[in-house]
């Protein structure tokens, strides 16, 4: 299904029968043109939050990123760090953090109260970053946050080469 405004156009002959040669010709326009719109339209639903404003969330927090790159729909809370599915539908989210130097941590992208997708930070030498992600199908209203599972004091880092992010998008309505 297309989506938004379009333009519907038809076009008549008078060939069949043709006119007679003592009858009137066709009367009217030979084509028609109107515009339209498909109501069926999928919303615009994406965000990408970053910026971890408490890195230390305790085991069972839920981490917050403060800010929004991008929020159509207005759907992530930067205050809560919850993800609202504004409408019910395919969504797909994704989850990035960074672990301090010589440190671990276990985190969880949840849905409802049921862990979607899990992420183990560790490193040893540097500060890296890791990644997960997950599809889930949503129904309005349904709530997305990013759970800290298991030795979340002090442990995500973040500076001005390792970013934390976490992102959705509604993929199909």
């Amino acid at each position: 299904m297309t989506c938004g405004d379009g333009l519907k156009s038809r076009s008549r002959t008078c060939t069949n029968p043709s006119p007679s040669p003592l009858g009137k010709y066709c009367d009217g326009d030979s084509v028609e043109d109107v515009s339209c719109t498909n109501v069926g339209c999928s919303p615009n639903i994406v965000f990408k939050a970053q910026d971890v404003t408490n890195k230390n969330p305790g085991d069972g927090g839920t981490i917050i990123f403060g800010s929004t790159f991008v929020n159509e729909g207005n759907a992530y809370n930067t205050s809560t760090g919850i993800f609202t599915a504004p409408v019910n539908g395919t969504y797909s989210f994704s989850l990035q953090l960074c672990s301090l130097m010589n440190n671990y941590f276990l985190t969880a992208i949840m849905i409802d109260g049921t862990t979607y997708a899990t992420l183990y930070v560790y490193d040893k030498d540097a500060y890296p970053c890791d990644s997960t992600d997950t599809v889930a199908v949503l129904h309005e209203h349904s709530k997305v946050f990013v759970k800290c599972t298991h030795r979340c004091l002090n442990a995500v880092f973040e500076d001005n080469f390792h970013m934390n992010s976490f992102s959705g998008y509604l993929v199909h309505q």
